[in-house]
């Protein structure tokens, strides 16, 4: 089963996802990335703050995206977004990335410890949701995921006031 890259991102002042040069290094972060790995990148920004953006991809398994992240093109990568942003969190989470619908315009994202993340129907009508735990040995964190349609979005005032729960926006910044 591949897993689930979750990259937090924070865009560095005085950039904004605006940016024309930031667009052009996510278009060759997601060609350079998506040739090695052979899954698409995707990217979400925060709803409440457009300066961290969630970069989500799959990968077969934690050992080969070790290898992209040694690799001479990632370290390239790097080094260009280096006085653009910032690696805030990561995580390998042991989601089936090819689950996620590809419609998903709405991530709902909780992260807590074992036995606080349930599937939680509470958030109202969703395409898709799954829970896994953070791969790192050391981590115990645990993360649910539920995708929305834009439609779902629009209409669920439950979700737009769950607490502890972050709403990121897919974007295209290629």
């Amino acid at each position: 089963m591949p897993i689930t890259e979750f990259a937090t991102l924070r865009i560095k002042e005085p950039y904004t996802l605006q940016d024309e040069d930031l667009h052009g290094h996510f278009r060759t972060l997601s060609k350079w990335q998506a040739e090695w790995s052979s899954f698409p990148l995707t990217f979400y920004t925060n709803v409440d703050d457009h300066s961290l953006i969630y970069l989500i991809s799959g990968w077969e398994s934690v050992e080969a995206h070790m290898k992209w992240i040694a690799s001479e093109r990632n370290q390239e990568l790097l080094r260009i977004f280096d006085s653009f942003i910032s690696i805030a969190a990561f995580a390998h989470i042991d989601i089936d990335f090819t689950e996620i619908p590809e419609g998903t315009q709405v991530l709902a994202l909780r992260k807590g410890e074992p036995g606080d993340i349930g599937a939680e129907e509470g958030l109202g009508p969703h395409m898709w949701t799954d829970g896994g735990r953070d791969l790192e040995e050391s981590s115990h964190d645990m993360y649910r995921i539920w995708a929305y349609g834009e439609i779902e979005f629009q209409a669920n005032a439950a979700l737009k006031s769950a607490g502890g729960v972050q709403l990121l926006r897919r974007i295209n910044p290629v």
